[in-house]
């Protein structure tokens, strides 16, 4: 349940971030509208398809740059979420051998406690069910 929590603060955060980005585009895209503006008002006013048209591929220009900024962000932002992944799920790799020997530890010490022992048996199926899928994850080209 608590992963949950995360994931939906993750998604707020990241629905935040990116209305933001939204306002900034539109604050950006109105800037370069007014920047070209003076370049089109130069054009004479006899020559109002060329001035036109001009404006349609200047604003439609600006657009596609946006938009493909913002798909860069998207990718950038799922690269740093993929490698946090990573990081977490080596880490974890990590902790594994001493949760094992903390586990046979206690074994050892507590022989009659058919709890302790239930929750090792436990333990056992769930790292025998888990790493195979964490170690997809880890695999180029792989993501959840």
């Amino acid at each position: 349940m608590h992963g949950d929590c995360k994931a939906e603060a993750a998604a707020a955060t990241t629905e935040q971030g990116d209305k933001k980005f939204l306002t900034h585009s539109r604050r950006k895209l109105k800037s370069m509208s007014k920047s070209i503006m003076p370049l089109l008002d130069a054009i004479p006013k006899e020559l109002w398809v060329l001035r036109g048209g001009l404006a349609i591929i200047f604003h439609v220009c600006i657009a596609v740059k946006l938009l493909h900024f913002l798909r860069l962000i998207k990718v950038l932002q799922l690269a740093q979420c993929r490698e946090k992944v990573r990081r977490d799920i080596l880490d974890t790799f990590e902790d594994i051998p001493g949760i094992i020997a903390m586990a046979c530890s206690k074994s050892r010490s507590f022989p009659q406690d058919a709890k302790l022992h239930d929750s090792i048996e436990d333990l056992k199926v769930t790292l025998f069910e888990a790493i195979p899928s964490l170690i997809e994850i880890l695999m180029p080209g792989k993501f959840c």
